[in-house]
């Protein structure tokens, strides 16, 4: 009877410790959840900071980018002009074909491959950086009717879906709102965003055709390349105007404050 009391005071202790347990837990929740809902009605403040050199180096990484592109567009063009002779029987073009097929060829085209990645992903991370402070200094600076925030407008790129639409509405809002002397026609966001969608697909595609098909393959791989070295060129003429503008603004909004 002894043992059965002490093991029943034994439960009954342990029963407590874990109510206990779960009590504090729920009230962290609570807590964490009371914060969190305060913290989404607080409206976040912004400050501007410069974007000057983020832009620069996104500018620069942005050009070896489509310089690349084009050397391999023109790769692509060449190689395609060889199969389109080749099918039409001529043997000149086929003993092109044979020469232009060698190792040291084949690791030049490796190699551009290769650097033309990094260079875009290190274009990325720049761009990126520069997006989200373009974002956060348009509200810094007062822009009104913006919906995207920083945060989305850098992480729409990653999130399937969104990833159609939700950056290029976030630049095209930084551009109508958040620049001094806005131009109201978005059109060169327009043509970077459609140039780069449609480049990224044709060049999916053209990795998918079969080995029998060079020439669909070269053909799109050709068609992705150039989009892809327009897009470049259209977002390089973003990032250097949306970047003068918005510093144009801060210096007039230091100059006001000066006055006063």
């Amino acid at each position: 009877m002894l043992k059965l009391a002490v093991l029943h005071k034994q439960k009954r202790g342990c029963a407590k410790y874990i109510i206990f347990i779960f009590k504090q837990a729920a009230r962290g929740f609570t807590k964490a959840c009371i914060g969190k809902a305060q913290s989404m009605k607080t409206p976040k403040t912004y400050v501007y900071q410069d974007n000057s050199d983020t832009a620069y180096f996104t500018a620069v990484t942005a050009k070896i980018v489509l310089w690349l592109s084009m050397v391999q567009g023109l790769l692509a063009l060449w190689i395609l002009i060889l199969i389109v002779g080749i099918q039409a029987d001529m043997a000149s073009f086929e003993g092109l074909y044979e020469s232009f097929s060698t190792p040291i060829v084949e690791l030049l085209g490796w190699t551009l491959d290769v650097l033309s990645s990094i260079l875009f992903l290190v274009s990325a991370v720049f761009f990126c950086r520069w997006l989200y402070r373009a974002a956060a200094n348009a509200r810094a600076l007062g822009a009104q009717g913006m919906e995207v925030k920083p945060g989305w407008a850098v992480g729409g790129f990653f999130i399937p879906i969104l990833n159609l639409f939700l950056p290029y509405q976030a630049v095209k809002e930084i551009w109508l709102h958040g620049a001094y002397q806005r131009d109201n026609s978005h059109s060169l966001v327009t043509k970077w965003w459609a140039a780069w969608l449609i480049g990224t697909i044709t060049n999916r595609f053209s990795n998918r055709f079969p080995d029998d098909s060079p020439l669909l393959s070269m053909l799109t791989g050709l068609i992705g390349s150039l989009l892809l070295a327009a897009s470049a060129y259209y977002l390089i003429q973003i990032v250097r105007q949306i970047t003068e503008r918005q510093a144009a603004l801060k210096s007039i909004s230091e100059q006001a404050d000066e006055s006063l």
